[in-house]
């Protein structure tokens, strides 16, 4: 609710330390935030000896919200003793793009810390008609080679969903370090996806190529849906878009059978060096991809949630040869 009119007296007290721990839908910095109406939380930033002093404990707080040029939007200050905001209009916010928040709060005695430093959250798709890529299926791995300019690039942005487990490689590389990921959905109407942020040193004019390998999980197909947006450096505009269609190629690999519960079946005799590198051109690859519209049956909403990652390998007690 709002502040009435002259409550706050105070000025900025610096000797206040400013509030910290910022985090969007309780995650810190988060990346392809797909909600309009979302969840601001902070901590105070005073020491744990002092949080309890009245001329320290939270009794209102402003919430101002800005992309890379100026602010859009204010909370104005809002009456309350809760870190924690939720707007009930929604943010003035567009599909990818970085904004940047910050936080004050106001103390009983109408005192305001100064401003937190400014925490990011990077937007995903906010609508379906904002995803151009197709699903793909056909095989257990997919490969694409792609030409980038010489245009300086500033940032990129990655998208990725699969019906159920994926792993992506940009020339020969790994991205990120994720497994089972996507996480569990109903699969026939609601499906989540992932996203990344890649170094623009990693997109060098020349060629490259992107693969995907994808398990079946539950949802009992070997499906995925990749699409990425390669920014302009001078104003962050989409200067290239690279997405799942008819023209990947399919094959098979090492992986000949997986599942949630049983792992997975590898066969080393089908593995195929470089087949996620540029130049790869097997025979026994081809176009021969089914390719499906985003939309209908299916809506899509960004993970916004911990990844999923190794913490620990253990060893096999024994093993023998066949």
């Amino acid at each position: 609710r709002p502040v009435p009119t002259g409550w706050i007296a105070g000025g900025v007290d610096l000797g206040r330390p400013a509030p910290a721990g910022l985090q969007v839908e309780w995650m810190e910095s988060p990346l392809g935030m797909d909600q309009r109406q979302t969840h601001f939380t902070w901590m105070s930033g005073c020491s744990t000896e002092s949080r309890l002093d009245p001329a320290n404990v939270q009794s209102a707080f402003e919430v101002v919200l800005s992309d890379s040029s100026s602010q859009l939007w204010s909370s104005g200050v809002v009456a309350s003793a809760t870190p924690l905001h939720a707007p009930n209009a929604s943010l003035p916010i567009t599909s990818d793009r970085v904004y940047f928040w910050r936080v004050r709060t106001i103390a009983v005695n109408g005192s305001s810390t100064p401003f937190s430093a400014p925490a990011t959250f990077t937007t995903g798709l906010l609508a379906q008609s904002d995803w151009s890529a197709q699903w793909i299926a056909g095989g257990k791995m997919y490969r694409r080679d792609f030409e980038v300019s010489d245009e300086p690039i500033g940032r990129v942005s990655v998208f990725l969903s699969a019906c159920q487990y994926y792993q992506l490689y940009l020339d020969g590389a790994m991205i990120g370090d994720r497994v089972l990921d996507v996480g569990w959905t109903n699969f026939p109407t609601n499906r989540s996806y992932a996203s990344y942020s890649l170094p623009p040193s990693m997109f060098s004019s020349g060629c490259h190529t992107f693969g995907l390998m994808v398990g079946q999980g539950f949802c009992g197909q070997y499906s995925a849906l990749l699409q990425v947006h390669l920014h302009s450096a001078v104003d962050d505009s989409i200067i290239m878009v690279i997405g799942t269609d008819d023209t990947w190629a399919a094959g098979t690999g090492p992986i000949t059978a997986d599942s949630t519960y049983y792992g997975e079946t590898y066969d080393s005799a089908f593995e195929q060096p470089g087949w996620n590198t540029p130049g790869f051109h097997p025979p026994s690859w081809a176009s021969w991809v089914v390719a499906t519209p985003q939309g209908n049956p299916y809506y899509m909403a960004a993970q916004l949630m911990p990844a999923i990652t190794i913490i620990n390998e253990m060893p096999p007690p024994m093993y023998s040869a066949l």
